[in-house]
């Protein structure tokens, strides 16, 4: 079972014309992440990410809300803001954010309109890598499933079909320093 969606990148834009490709399995689920390139065509995964639907599904029902990541879309400039929200722990990533980030990285995949994507932390530091205090983290099995799910955004997020720039104010450790060279600038 094949689904292929083709879109074309916004003819003004500055970036080459692209087509994004979805391939699922029999069940519907897509495959796993897949990148080739012919001039600008890109294979890439949609929106029901296998590592995203797995830590979903694991996280604690009452578990709660750790920072936030934000994504501003501005369709007449073609440039998204990405924000890692989570001032009190220095922009740790928590289970939670991580959520919010891979979510944001699957509507830039499907923003016609794009060009670029700017990522920043707020309050003067960047990322300082995982929330460790993240109870949600506190088995090695959330912990895998953190870490696959980490794994997939930056390999999306190093995928995307627009420029990506890191804009780096202050630390950029651990997992921080993963997603900024996950950018290309």
């Amino acid at each position: 079972n094949f689904d292929a969606d083709l879109r074309h990148k916004n003819p003004v834009s500055s970036s080459p014309s692209g087509m994004f490709v979805r391939a699922l399995n029999k069940e519907g689920l897509p495959l796993a992440p897949v990148h080739g390139r012919i001039g600008r065509v890109s294979l890439m995964h949609s929106a029901l990410s296998p590592a995203l639907l797995a830590f979903k599904k694991a996280l604690p029902a009452a578990h709660g809300r750790v920072g936030r990541v934000s994504l501003a879309l501005d369709a007449a400039s073609g440039i998204a803001r990405l924000v890692l929200r989570n001032r009190p722990h220095a922009n740790a990533l928590s289970s939670s954010m991580m959520v919010d980030l891979s979510e944001a990285i699957d509507r830039l995949e499907q923003w016609d309109a794009g060009a670029a994507v700017v990522l920043s932390g707020e309050g003067g530091t960047f990322c300082a890598g995982a929330a460790l205090n993240d109870g949600a983290l506190s088995s090695a099995e959330m912990g895998a499933l953190f870490s696959g799910l980490m794994s997939e955004s930056l390999t999306r997020l190093r995928r995307l079909p627009l420029v990506s720039v890191a804009a780096i104010d202050g630390a950029a450790i651990g997992g921080g320093a993963e997603l900024a060279t996950a950018t290309d600038w």
